[in-house]
């Protein structure tokens, strides 16, 4: 008869999560341009982190660093 486990993994996660920045700017063209220019780090603040809408990509398993346990519901 076979039993039942639970796997613990660690998961190497790519996490979106959105960040409010502050930055001086004279319109909203403006702040796009220094967007496409790549320069907006340069001048931004960051504010905060928010919850994230988007959650995560999983980009690999560390399987090494796996905990198992047999499962005590059986």
């Amino acid at each position: 008869m076979s039993k039942t486990f639970l796997v613990t993994i660690p998961e190497i996660r790519e996490e979106y999560v959105p960040v409010v920045y502050e930055v001086k700017a004279n319109s909203i063209e403006e702040v796009q341009d220094l967007l496409d220019s790549r320069d907006f780090m340069d001048l931004a603040q960051y504010k905060e982190s928010l919850e994230s809408p988007w959650g995560f990509e999983v980009r690999d398993y560390d399987y090494d660093k796996a905990e198992i346990v047999e499962a005590a519901y059986e």
